[in-house]
């Protein structure tokens, strides 16, 4: 066994112990000279150093020598890695919106305003709200062409404000409130394996009346039964359990309306107020915070992916935010009136700034489509914008005329035909007494 003894240095090779030779009496090209010792060492060291370098590398994953390229480096990497330059990912947004051709779904009648609507992908059954001028409709009958449509009206004769579709196959309308109270009317829908193409729900409706307020949206959770309901006094929360209702009052409270609801997640929402605030509520713990502050009211949020979101408001604001930047607390906004204008130096700084049109109209239509990379926005010109979402940049549909819709656009949706996964998302836009479509 060897051992290291003082003044001795042990020949591997020979398994014998030779006296260390100082250097200045060692001859010329002696092998156990002490500066032929510490080299000796030294090599044997640089050698284990390269051996275990040269081990843990080949558990490595080698990159191509094209990353390194200045042309062929970025396209390559991009491809590894999943990503794509913005001006690639609009590439699939330019392609579909030139192939968009408009169509009519349906004319609600000439008294006949469709305020909001849903589509079952499901079953393809078409769901919209009414309103109709009482003298001048004939008996309250509506004349539509789609052979699967359901006109949803007001029961107090108030304004529709949103419908929705949950993944429970539950339906949920609001009014707005006004003469009578507000109103929330529950719909279960048909089994997609029970449904003959005739009865889109099963004919029973569930009615809630919160009192003193007035409902703005609802946003229905895409994972489970949760209702969000946004109000006058704050946002609500509606739970299912075994096909019951029960209403969780001031969720959270606010001095502010709720215009804009969104699930981040299965347990936090994210709440737009008239005040221009974004607030997280966590349903697991009650826990609130205000995370955002947009440059005029907030009328719309969707989420792009688990960071990111797009906020839409007034004063041509539409912003897309990543949640991973966003200092906190953030500072409360200096406000000259009671309305919406909010100093921009207290806004959240964006990620992107979309070039949208709407000075001050509320109740127009708004969504974002991923798989398209689209958002599209009704302006208050009457038009339809469309935007990418990752650069920001306008998208014109072909054949684009100046004034798109004799009325405004209050609803837009992306929604997929029933049974044509193969196609194209279609976009649904109502406008006045007509819902058009844009599809390939």
């Amino acid at each position: 066994m060897e051992h290291d003894i003082p003044g001795y240095y042990f020949d591997r090779e020979k398994k014998k112990y030779f006296k260390i030779i100082p250097n200045h009496i060692a001859p010329q090209g002696a092998q156990y000279s002490r500066e032929n010792i510490k080299r000796s060492k030294d090599n044997e060291k640089k050698r284990k150093r390269e051996t275990e370098q040269a081990r843990r590398l080949k558990h490595h994953i080698q990159h191509s020598k094209i990353l390194k390229h200045p042309l062929g480096g970025a396209y390559c990497l991009n491809r590894e890695t999943g990503t794509q330059a913005p001006a690639e990912r609009d590439i699939r947004a330019k392609v579909y919106t030139q192939g968009l051709e408009r169509s009519t779904k349906f004319h609600a009648g000439v008294s006949a305003t469709i305020q909001h609507f849903a589509r079952d992908e499901a079953t393809g059954g078409l769901f919209y709200g009414l309103c109709v001028t009482p003298d001048k409709d004939t008996n309250g009958k509506v004349t539509y062409s789609e052979p699967r449509a359901k006109p949803i009206t007001s029961p107090t004769h108030s304004e529709i404000t949103s419908i929705n579709i949950g993944p429970t196959r539950t339906l949920v309308s609001t009014t707005l409130g006004g003469d009578a109270d507000a109103t929330i009317t529950l719909t279960k829908l048909v089994e997609p394996s029970q449904f003959d193409g005739t009865w889109l729900d099963i004919g029973v409706h569930t009615m809630l009346h919160p009192r003193d307020q007035t409902i703005w949206t609802s946003r229905p959770s895409q994972t489970d039964g949760t209702i969000a309901i946004g109000t006058s006094t704050g946002m609500l929360l509606l739970k299912e359990t075994n096909s019951n209702w029960t209403t969780v009052n001031h969720a959270l409270k606010s001095k502010t309306d709720i215009f804009a609801l969104e699930f981040l997640s299965s347990s936090t929402i994210a709440a737009g107020g008239r005040d221009s605030s974004i607030r997280f509520y966590d349903q697991r713990s009650s826990g609130k915070a205000l995370r955002l502050r947009h440059p005029s009211s907030v009328t719309g949020i969707r989420q792009v992916d688990e960071w990111r979101i797009v906020v839409c408001g007034l004063r041509n604001s539409m912003r897309l935010y990543d949640l991973r930047s966003q200092p906190s607390p953030i500072p409360p906004p200096t406000t000259t009136t009671a309305t919406t204008k909010t100093s921009h130096k207290a806004t959240t700084q964006p990620v992107l700034e979309y070039p949208y049109l709407n000075d001050f109209r509320l109740g127009l239509g708004f969504d974002v489509d991923t798989e398209t990379g689209l958002v599209a926005a009704a302006s208050d010109d009457r038009n339809l914008q469309l935007f990418s979402v990752y650069s920001g940049e306008e998208i014109r549909l072909r054949g684009k005329k100046d004034r798109m819709f004799e009325d405004f656009a209050r609803c837009v949706r992306f929604s997929q035909p029933r049974g044509q996964l193969h196609r194209s998302k279609e976009l649904l836009v109502t406008a006045g007494n007509l819902l058009e479509c844009f599809s390939w």
